[in-house]
């Protein structure tokens, strides 16, 4: 047994998994969707997508790069 496409689907979280799932399910012709987020905005400040380590590696084995990274971020925002 499936769901209907007008079944109430419910989503915890508005950062990028949970927006993206409700856009294909809407584009899928799903009618009932409610997200759930703890923040007043969106994207959500909580979701793991919403950070500047996901847009730019600052991580390497080697320290130089690292450092190297770091600098980049900094002059970027400023």
């Amino acid at each position: 047994m499936g769901i209907s496409k007008s079944d109430q689907i419910i989503i915890v979280g508005g950062g990028a998994f949970g927006l993206s799932t409700a856009l294909h399910l809407t584009q899928s012709g799903y009618t009932n969707i409610s997200i759930f987020e703890k923040d007043d905005q969106i994207p959500s400040r909580w979701s793991a997508a919403n950070d500047l380590n996901k847009i730019v590696r600052a991580e390497y084995e080697d320290v130089f790069y690292t450092d190297l990274t770091i600098v980049c971020i900094s002059n970027w925002l400023s």
